[in-house]
């Protein structure tokens, strides 16, 4: 028998005891969740960085290649132009072709970065857009 009025019956729980149940329930398994999601975070982070490390080999690879390539084919043009040049003006002509071919791709690389503007100006005090000021 109850002696107040207040108390539970006999095998149920209080609203507090089974608010603190549930709760612990919920935090329970949201701690589940983050620790399961900061796992595959991890697992994730590590086979992007492994991709990357291989695209950059890969990378590195064709660029070794094409410089060997490059110097034969500078070779073969330069073997070609001797037939019609002494060797020296032969030297001169392919030297010529490559300093005006690598001066070209730096003038477009040089013009490709100004046009970004995707540098943000450590000079700048903090809530300034120093992009957004360039704009105006």
């Amino acid at each position: 028998m109850r002696s107040r009025a207040t108390d539970p019956p006999e095998g149920q729980e209080t609203g507090l005891s089974a608010l603190h149940r549930d709760v612990s329930g919920v935090v329970r398994h949201t701690t589940q969740l983050a620790e399961a999601e900061l796992r595959l975070a991890v697992a994730k982070g590590k086979e992007g960085i492994a991709a990357q490390i291989r695209g950059v080999a890969k990378t590195l690879v064709a660029w070794v290649l094409a410089c060997v390539g490059g110097i034969y084919l500078c070779y073969a043009l330069y073997a070609g132009l001797q037939k019609w040049l002494d060797p020296w003006a032969a030297a001169l002509v392919m030297a010529g072709a490559l300093f005006t071919v690598s001066l070209l791709l730096l003038i477009a690389n040089t013009k490709n970065k100004k046009s970004r503007n995707d540098f943000v100006s450590l000079d700048a005090p903090l809530g300034e857009d120093p992009v957004a000021k360039e704009r105006r």
